[in-house]
């Protein structure tokens, strides 16, 4: 009987211990490492960490980020997409009603514009051009990182805005903003207006003392009435020209040879650097009709800058 008190008794004071030093033992030892480093500073090399800022909402910067998009990749994140319009913020699809209707008094997004041609058609295609922001389908937030060309321990954001608007039944809109700004980087359009355009051949030029040196006929005059291709190519190159606030502008027009890949035409801005005031950097933009039809009957046109609109072609795969 003694012998079987003493184990277990032995047992009993084993479990205790062991519970004691389960518990505190832990505690004991982080305290005892913590006292050690008080007072002390370590330094480690700056390779082996990077920070993370907003990057530049310049044009130059915007393009330069874009160049990180990938198709397939995790960048940029989709930080949050909603699914519901009564969720999307007002005062947000205010700004950018407003900021598309900035954009299309330059004449930058065909098919948002009224214009001379189709006034007998304006009462029918009044709520096409007036009510669109009431219809919003989704708004999906994104964010872009990359590299930053000033310090190698430091990446930059850019945070974008992608939305649709559409009725199901007369337009169907897509836009890429700045998150920021509101500043349009991409716009796809499509309603009886952008058929018309494709269909008929031709857009009557919004200025028509317009001329500009460019690779589609030295200093060519806008005529009243001239085909599609180059309607778009030259009405939306002055327009971009203007509300990017670039210095000049030059347009590659499509050829019979398909030479730009079923492109309308490429828009080269010609900016020049803040920092560098000597420094002229290139931006491109490509303008294409977008013949799968969304809504039935109506072919489409974007534009957008060319990095932005390989993806956001992949977008709508």
């Amino acid at each position: 009987m003694r012998k079987q008190n003493g184990v277990f008794w032995f047992c009993l004071a084993g479990t205790v211990l062991l519970t004691w030093g389960v518990i505190f033992l832990p505690r004991y030892l982080s305290r005892s490492l913590d006292m050690r480093s008080i007072g002390q500073v370590e330094m480690s090399g700056r390779d082996g960490f990077s920070f993370l800022e907003a990057g530049s909402n310049d044009i130059l910067g915007v393009v330069r980020a874009f160049q990180y998009l990938e198709k397939d990749g995790e960048n940029p994140i989709l930080i949050t997409s909603i699914e519901e319009p009564a969720q999307i913020d007002r005062e947000m699809l205010d700004h950018i009603y407003e900021e598309v209707a900035y954009a299309s008094e330059f004449g930058m997004l065909p098919g948002l514009e009224i214009r001379e041609k189709y006034k007998e058609t304006y009462d029918a295609l009044e709520l096409v051009y007036t009510n669109w922001s009431e219809q919003v389908k989704y708004a999906r937030y994104y964010s872009l990182t990359y590299e930053s060309i000033e310090n190698p321990n430091k990446k930059e954001m850019l945070n974008f805005w992608y939305l649709r608007f559409s009725d199901g039944v007369r337009f169907d809109y897509y836009f890429i903003v700045n998150a920021v700004t509101w500043q349009i980087y991409y716009a796809e359009i499509y309603n009886e207006l952008t058929e018309n355009i494709i269909a008929d051949g031709t857009l009557y030029a919004r200025d028509a003392s317009i001329s500009q040196n460019s690779v589609i006929g030295g200093d060519m005059e806008i005529s009243e009435n001239i085909h599609y291709i180059d309607g778009i190519g030259i009405t939306c190159s002055a327009a971009c020209m203007a509300y990017y606030e670039a210095l000049d502008w030059e347009y590659i027009k499509q050829t019979e040879q398909k030479t730009l890949n079923e492109k309308i035409g490429i828009i080269i801005l010609y900016c020049q650097e803040e920092e560098e005031m000597g420094n002229i950097r290139n931006v491109y933009i490509e303008i294409n009709t977008r013949k799968e039809s969304v809504i039935d009957g109506f072919r489409g046109i974007s534009i957008g800058f060319q990095d932005l609109s390989g993806w956001a072609e992949y977008l709508d795969q």
